[in-house]
């Protein structure tokens, strides 16, 4: 095993990542990359897949490379818990209503007070190339968003956000 850095001996805890962990085409080789920067954490990291995964053959190589990590191959969607938190990783690369029913079950399995949910694409952003929400093609189930962010997502948020959505 080649030595880690220092800043990876010293690193605790879990990661995650929020797709597009292969560019530009998701590929295998192209997976070689993330495994020099961040492979020493592949045995603590839940992934989800970006777009640039799906670039390639429904993104296999990414299911392969992180294995159960990844939750079952091919779905995209699982979930751990971690500490007092049930985390949930989604797959915005897919139509999301079709998770809603296994996400249902997986709430109602595990009511923890504390819950987190990630996926690749941003329910809304504002950055230099966009100033919108996330595509209709795939928004989250609308029994999953909160009011708040259901009224205003397709506008641009460039203020602090309290933990309600709320510019202070």
């Amino acid at each position: 095993m080649r030595p880690l850095p220092a800043f990876r001996r010293a690193t605790r805890g879990t990661v995650f990542t929020a797709g597009d962990n292969a560019y530009p085409d998701g590929a295998a080789a192209e997976l070689a990359c993330y495994d020099r920067s961040w492979g020493g954490f592949k045995h603590r990291t839940y992934p989800s897949p970006g777009n640039h995964e799906y670039q390639s053959d429904g993104a296999a190589p990414y299911f392969a490379y992180f294995g159960a990590r990844a939750g079952p191959a091919g779905r995209g969607y699982y979930s751990y818990d971690l500490g007092g938190w049930h985390v949930v990783a989604l797959n915005s690369e897919r139509d999301l209503d079709a998770e809603a029913g296994w996400l249902a079950a997986d709430l109602a399995a595990h009511p923890a007070a504390c819950t987190l949910a990630y996926w690749h694409k941003p329910l809304v952003t504002s950055g230099s190339e966009q100033c919108s929400a996330l595509s209709a093609s795939s928004p989250p189930p609308s029994r999953y968003r909160s009011p708040t962010a259901a009224a205003r997502s397709r506008s641009c948020r460039r203020a602090p956000r309290t933990p309600r959505a709320r510019t202070p």
